[in-house]
């Protein structure tokens, strides 16, 4: 019954989210997860408020819910500066001018390119030690797999920040393909001021996708770092913590909501003064 009952639950909520994808108000998957980030939120502020300012220490406690807001917000500023950050590299085309209709044409490389995607694949292979530990079911690999290859021991932290870093290179580069960058770019007529085209232009594609990867990777590790730290060095309860990763999901969809409708909106208002026009 209770497989049944949430195989219903489950294609509810994926017909729930392709009914919000067809309204165009976003990617509803997307929104349906974003939906359970916040809610937890209230809930998490009201059990801080309530362990280190009722049950608190007074001033001590003041002070301590103040930090964890501060650092709160500046987590979400960051995420968002990461989200909207992105390099932007100028091209030419033989046949056009340099700019058209006033615009300046160029290629634009987010900072963040893989989104979660590297903290998924590296909290997958972390999982696997202990998944063979269950499997062989030995006391010395056990222990062995706790003390070493976990999230809060020293080794599994750093492993585990390696392997986003890492994957964050790899999806990168995967997604973004500077020997089709170039060669599409090439085909069409286009050329980066200052740079051949062919080898030249995949060598500084990949040069610029190295240096905006490296920083955006760093930061990602941080994120999805932050909630490791702060349960190993805090002594509030499970349920408060600062989710780096959570959001990072909620701010890339709520961007990416709010630029599909604003593209919405100004192609509504276009074909409006059109129709007036006429």
């Amino acid at each position: 019954l209770y497989s049944l009952v949430l195989t219903a639950g489950t294609a509810l909520v994926m017909w729930i989210g392709d009914q919000i994808t067809k309204k165009g108000v976003g990617n509803g998957t997307s929104m349906i997860i974003m939906a359970g980030i916040i809610t937890t939120l209230p809930g998490m502020f009201v059990n801080l408020w309530k362990e280190l300012i009722i049950n608190g220490n007074g001033f001590m406690g003041i002070l301590t819910f103040c930090i964890f807001v501060i650092v709160f917000l500046a987590i979400i500023i960051g995420v968002i500066f990461e989200e909207c950050a992105e390099r932007r590299i100028p091209i030419q085309y033989a046949n056009k001018s340099t700019t058209m209709l006033g615009k300046q044409n160029y290629i634009p490389f987010k900072l963040n390119g893989a989104n979660v995607m590297p903290v998924i694949f590296a909290s997958a292979v972390m999982s696997i030690p202990n998944i063979i530990a269950q499997l062989v079911n030995k006391a010395d690999f056990s222990i062995f797999v706790s003390k070493y290859l976990t999230y809060t021991s020293t080794t599994g932290f750093i492993a585990y920040m390696i392997l986003i870093v890492c994957f964050g290179y790899i999806y990168t580069f995967m997604q973004l393909k500077p020997a089709e960058l170039a060669e599409n770019l090439n085909k069409n007529g286009g050329y980066i001021p200052g740079i051949r085209p062919g080898n030249d232009t995949e060598k500084y594609i990949k040069m610029v996708l190295k240096r905006i990867t490296i920083v955006g990777a760093v930061f990602l590790a941080v994120l999805a770092g932050l909630p490791i730290l702060f349960s190993k060095f805090s002594t509030l309860n499970t349920s408060i913590s600062i989710s780096g990763t959570g959001l990072l999901i909620v701010v890339g969809v709520a961007l990416e909501t709010y630029k599909q409708l604003e593209s919405q909106l100004v192609s509504r208002t276009y074909t409006r003064g059109r129709k007036g026009r006429r």
